[in-house]
């Protein structure tokens, strides 16, 4: 049970560390906690379908203590060429210097530069992957501008960036937002605006702040309703989580009832001495009890100390899954939060366990009459 309880740690802070690392990805990679958009952009993505003259919706929310940045957006649907190849991208115009405060878009970076001069582009790591592009090469973008002609942009790659999220980095091309304005044909309009809070509890406090005076055609999503996905994967992680607990509930109640069970079937005699002198047997099964907390308590104290150790080290060095998971929009390397929480949850389960592998035998030790206890071999 030592060991099983050092695992169900581990396993829950690994799961939990996978689940953070993601949400803090696609936080500060595109939607922060809350995002605004047209209301069918999500469904259409059209030009049409933006924010107009945002500049004073980005002046209120900036202007709100509880903010801590705001990324402005525009985007648009075209085409990646290379020499050789080419790919159906997403174009992005970004004010890198706003995205730096809104959510530190720069860390993200794996090769060259977080720069975004004129006439320079930041590419998704699996984009640059099947373009076969590297730091300096020149790549195409097509795209439909809003009078509806077909304009085209030559960019240098001053970066590539990986995000460990999907959509940024199997699709995404990140141009200034001034270039992004003149090859789409629009002015003062963004198609995204994006809340990063300074407390992340506060987000539905925000959201209905915010959504108060917003025209008719514009939404705000709280981030769980952005990434209905990651609110999926949340609640599977919570049913993870209680089968994980369940499966230690089961294997400590079973340990302690065997060692519990020979205790009590050892001192039998012992028991029916104390009771024909007066012993109460309730005094007498508040002892088996209590005996089979110490033992659980023990063997929690080395399952969680051993767990303890595991933690601490893959904290500071993580653990490499290699490059496959960062397909899926998983970091390669997973470091493990230490939290009371994961304790506490176990420490109950085990204490339950134990009370519950006692009744078993106190229940044998009450079916034996003293004299019997006395004379029972």
């Amino acid at each position: 049970s030592d060991l099983g309880l050092s695992a169900l740690l581990f396993m829950v802070s690994l799961y939990d560390g996978m689940m953070r690392q993601m949400i803090d990805s696609a936080l500060r990679s595109d939607s922060g906690h809350l995002v605004l958009q047209h209301k069918d952009f999500r469904d259409y993505r059209q030009l049409d379908q933006s924010i107009a003259n945002h500049a004073a919706i980005v002046a209120r929310l900036e202007g709100d203590p509880a903010v801590a940045g705001v990324s402005v957006r525009l985007k648009n649907e075209g085409l990646i060429s290379t020499a050789r190849h080419s790919q159906s991208v997403e174009i992005i115009g970004i004010d890198p210097a706003r995205e730096q405060r809104f959510g530190q878009l720069g860390g993200f970076i794996t090769q060259g530069e977080y720069r975004l001069h004129k006439g320079e582009a930041i590419l998704g790591a699996q984009l640059a992957e099947k373009l076969r592009a590297e730091v300096g090469s020149r790549v195409v973008v097509s795209v439909q501008s809003a009078d509806k002609s077909i304009q085209s942009a030559a960019f240098t790659i001053s970066g590539i960036l990986r995000a460990n999220n999907v959509y940024i980095d199997k699709q995404s091309l990140f141009i200034p937002y001034a270039e992004a304005e003149r090859i789409f044909g629009v002015s003062g309009q963004a198609s995204q605006i994006a809340v990063m809070l300074k407390n992340p509890s506060e987000v539905m406090a925000a959201k209905a702040r915010f959504t108060e005076g917003l025209n008719d055609t514009l939404r705000l999503y709280d981030w769980l309703e952005f990434y209905p996905l990651i609110a999926q994967s949340l609640d599977a992680v919570d049913v993870f989580y209680l089968i994980s607990y369940g499966i230690v509930f089961l294997v400590v109640a079973l340990g302690i009832f065997d060692v519990v069970l020979l205790s009590v079937l050892e001192r039998v005699r012992e028991f029916g001495i104390m009771m024909a002198v007066g012993t109460p047997f309730w005094s007498v099964a508040a002892l088996v009890i209590l005996e089979s907390v110490v033992v659980g308590l023990l063997g929690f104290a080395a399952g969680a100390a051993l767990g303890t150790l595991l933690l601490l080290y893959f904290n500071v060095h993580g653990l490499d899954f290699g490059d496959s998971m960062e397909d899926f929009g998983f970091a390669r390397l997973v470091y493990t939060p230490i939290e009371p929480g994961y304790y506490l949850t176990a420490l109950i389960a085990v204490l339950i366990a134990t009370v519950l592998a006692a009744l078993i035998p106190v229940r044998v030790l009450a079916k034996l009459k003293p004299v019997e206890a006395i004379r029972f071999n």
